[in-house]
């Protein structure tokens, strides 16, 4: 249970972003609930650790989550993650 997230709070997070709780389940394959699948997955990170190709897992993704955290001011927040978007359209283009 350490890394459990409740349903409730999965939706709390869902309404929060806008999303529909699905949306956190959209990338999981079928081998979600194979026992067998998950031992050989865990096997994999154990021998290779977590992949930091992934964003999600970077150090510098978890970093920049965590200060953005620490900002009290939603006004700000927003600011902030206007700033980031802005920045990323900038360095990639429009999508």
């Amino acid at each position: 249970g350490a890394n459990r997230i409740g349903a409730s709070r999965l939706f709390q997070f869902a309404k929060a972003l806008g999303v529909p709780v699905g949306y956190f389940f959209s990338d999981l394959d079928d081998r979600l609930g194979d026992p067998r699948a998950g031992y050989e997955i865990g096997l994999m990170f154990a021998a290779t650790g977590m992949p930091s190709t992934v964003a999600e897992n970077r150090r510098e993704t978890i970093e920049l989550i965590r200060a953005f955290n620490r900002i009290g001011d939603p006004r700000l927040r927003s600011a902030v993650q206007r700033m980031a978007e802005f920045l990323a359209s900038a360095a990639t283009g429009p999508r």
